[in-house]
């Protein structure tokens, strides 16, 4: 079967490359596929065959871990993202081809082929420590949609932490392969990103061809027979006359500063650059950016983007990302080839969930300088920093964090202070701390922490054979403070937690999202790694601080959900639809003090330590409510759901009783309103609880039609209070309690007497 499919696929190839056009039912006549098969192969021979392709690979791996076939296809299952609704062709593609697949020749070959068999001991050579490749979830995507679709110009959103970089590597491998001679341009604002990628520094100018060799060898990417043009650490100004000029597959790497000066890019024709990759493409809005962009764009270049948060905060930043990665068949769309953002990439596992601590600070910095001697930190935050790092520094696996400071004055006092105390605290006697900032370029403290230590043989040093004199950082017990730098783009090894000691009262989505993403990596050489601690401070000023708080955990948790913009309405979910979500996903833990948002298996932890609690459970719904722009209402339906399903509140209920009956801990585990509030009265003044809960009755639609009903009974209207419930019983229209029926309802009203008035 898998020489059959083959020859169909080269057929297919063959009639594409003599100029034919679609594939029709003559050219795939000869072969014995089912007719839903022959229709995919007409529809999009690519995909299909890039399906096939894909399967054949994963069945490979998976046949050599199982003895036996049946398990080995019970395991088998096709890699998808159910939500990623720009996807939808290729799983109908894929629930008709795997199924098929299944019942054909094809894996029992493939079993027979690359199963493991069972070998003598001595017949066993040592290897070294090669594994092969396995894409994530996310990556297994990209690839899919490449080999089907070829170079489309787009996004990747995807989130921090999974990946992306073996995504650029894939394509340059696709266009090696499909392009005589490629000419690519990798490009990103950030220097380090790209030196760190290829391993570039100032005394070597070449790509770590080590790098290439495993790349190629993992399965990745194979990047060994280009031309690869350093201009990041090498600054000189012939790129464009190197790109131009290669006769062979050439990949300049360069950052955007770079690129756009001078405009050089302005000299570029069609032949000149067959393919744009642009890493943190979220700053395409930026003036210079756009107009590189523009242009490659007007000579039909691809530009594939890729960013975990495309969409940025500034008014102009959709349209003129609409300009260049609009979708061809909705402009006012992004066009997303495919859409992890962070809290699908938890819930996947693609990344750990990050937990929350809190330390206090006695004020916001409203230092907005940068001058280098700015910084104020007092001995109450310094102890509540040492305190809280002193508690969570067992809890960590590897015991390295980042400490983000914001401005380099707060970075040096915030080292200086706790290298000043640090000892006092057991847990923090043995580390070592580093700065990075602009102010210390001479500093070597970055390449301590992020780079493993290596003996004159270039050899990795092991944390266990390092002597008290070797500065490095690496294997953790460690902090690096620094200004922001870090937050973006940069790849540390071991790091399990993040500080951010700026004193920032309001910090933005971007900056929250670049800077946690360090921490949430999943890192193979901590498997006791299950999570990214997040610590940040906050003043406990006033009545509004719980609001302040409870204002920030919502903010950051939309954050995680989705910055990608992609219509007006962000998610496509009503105010309603996002309030009852986010209900569900938290749950409150009043014993252990912590809030835990619920996202799959997977739980993100709020410690709400050194904070009053009930405040902070108090606020959570109002807070929400505002948050998400819910109206009063709305929220009202929600909560006479709750009433209904869980409390069992029906017609006949004694609705205030019942209500007010319900315990505390309920009230605050369903945020059910305060039934006096100012809320509560807005709602009940335009309608009855009756209405408010859902429930139908047949009930008398007045007082008046009730009153009438009862003369015609011949009923003694003497003492209503005491009687209705008799009276109930005797006509079921009369609700058994009308004063949550009918406006205006008093007792005194159905008393013996001829009035029949409202």
């Amino acid at each position: 079967m898998l020489k059959v499919l083959e020859h169909c696929k080269n057929d297919c190839q063959s009639h594409i490359d003599e100029g034919g056009g679609k594939i029709t039912s003559p050219i795939i006549s000869k072969f014995d596929f089912p007719e839903n098969i022959k229709n995919l192969i007409k529809q999009d021979y690519k995909m299909f065959f890039s399906i096939v392709d894909f399967h054949i690979e994963d069945f490979k791996i998976i046949a050599s871990k199982y003895e036996d076939l049946i398990e080995a296809l019970n395991k088998f299952t096709f890699i998808k993202n159910p939500t990623n609704d720009k996807n939808k062709i290729l799983i109908e593609f894929n629930q008709i081809i795997l199924p098929w697949l299944k019942t054909t020749s094809l894996f029992v070959e493939l079993y027979e082929e690359f199963s493991s068999v069972i070998i003598k001991p001595e017949d066993i050579i040592p290897i070294t420590n090669i594994k092969k490749f396995i894409p994530r979830e996310n990556q297994a995507e990209a690839f899919i949609r490449l080999e089907s679709k070829g170079l489309e110009t787009g996004i990747h959103c995807q989130a921090t932490g999974c990946g992306k970089s073996f995504i650029i590597i894939r394509y340059c491998d696709y266009a090696m392969r499909t392009i005589s001679n490629p000419k690519i341009i990798l490009f990103t604002e950030r220097v380090n990103i790209l030196s760190d990628l290829f391993s570039f520094t100032k005394g070597k100018l070449e790509a770590d061809k080590v790098k290439l060799a495993k790349w190629k060898d993992l399965g990745i990417g194979d990047l060994t027979k280009f031309k690869i043009i350093n201009r990041v650490t090498n600054k000189k100004k012939d790129w464009d006359k190197l790109l131009i000029e290669s006769e062979g597959p050439t990949l300049l790497v360069i950052n955007r500063a770079f690129l756009t000066l001078g405009k050089k890019y302005k000299g570029f024709n069609t032949n000149s650059v067959h393919l744009i990759l642009h890493d943190e493409c979220h700053n395409t809005s930026s003036v210079q950016c756009h107009d590189l962009l523009v242009h490659l764009k007007l000579i039909g270049t691809p530009i594939v983007g890729f960013s975990a948060t495309p969409l940025r905060t500034g008014k102009t930043d959709k349209p003129k990302l609409l300009e260049i990665y609009a979708n061809p068949k909705n402009p006012q769309e992004l066009n997303l080839l495919t859409n992890y953002n962070m809290i699908y990439a938890i819930s996947k596992n693609l990344i750990l969930p990050p937990e929350f601590y809190w330390y206090q600070i006695e004020s916001y910095n409203k230092e907005k300088s940068e001058d280098l001697n700015s910084g104020v930190v007092t001995q109450e935050e310094l102890g509540s920093v040492l305190e809280l790092l002193n508690h969570l520094i067992p809890l960590l696996p590897n015991k390295k964090l980042v400490a983000w400071c914001g401005t380099i004055g707060l970075a040096k006092k915030w080292k200086e202070m706790i290298e000043s105390s640090y000892k006092q605290r057991k847990h923090l006697v043995n580390f070592k701390f580093g700065i990075d900032t602009s102010d210390s370029a001479l500093a070597n403290d970055y390449g301590l922490f992020s780079k493993p230590p290596v003996n004159a043989q270039g050899q990795v040093i092991p944390a266990g054979e390092l002597d008290k004199s070797n500065p490095s950082m690496y294997w953790g017990n460690s902090i690096l403070f620094c200004a922001s730098k870090h937050r973006e783009g940069s790849d540390i090894g071991l790091l399990d937690g993040c500080i951010f000691l700026d004193k920032v009262k309001d910090r933005g989505p971007i900056p929250f999202i670049q800077s946690i993403g360090r921490v949430l990596r999943i890192c193979s050489d901590t498997p006791g790694k299950t999570k990214g601690v997040v610590i940040d401070g906050f003043v406990k000023e006033g009545n509004a601080y719980e609001k302040q708080f409870v204002d920030k955990i919502i903010g950051y948790y939309m954050a995680l959900e989705n910055l990608t913009g992609l219509v007006d309405n962000e998610t496509g979910k009503t105010k309603y639809e996002q309030y009852v979500e986010m209900s569900q996903i938290v749950q409150f833990d009043k014993e252990k003090e912590v809030i835990d948002m619920k996202l799959g298996s997977n739980v993100i932890k709020i410690h709400c330590n050194k904070l009053e609690w009930d405040k902070i459970i108090g606020k959570f719904d109002s807070v929400l409510q505002e948050k998400i722009k819910l109206g009063v209402e709305d929220n009202f339906i929600h909560k006479a759901q709750i009433l209904r399903e869980v409390f069992g509140f029906n017609e006949s209920t004694n609705f205030i009783k019942a209500y007010k009956a319900i315990s505390p801990e309920d009230k605050a585990k369903y945020n059910l309103p305060d039934i006096e509030g100012d809320d509560y009265i807005k709602i009940f003044g335009k309608k009855s609880w009756f209405d408010f809960l859902g429930l139908v009755h047949d009930y008398y639609p007045d007082k008046l039609s009730a009153k009438k009903e009862l003369k015609k009974l011949k009923i003694k209207l003497n003492d209503p209070n005491k009687n209705w419930k008799k009276w109930v019983k005797l006509d079921s229209k009369l609700p058994p309690y009308p004063a949550y029926v009918w406006d205006g309802f008093t007792w005194n009203y159905f008393v013996e007497s001829d009035e029949l008035v409202v």
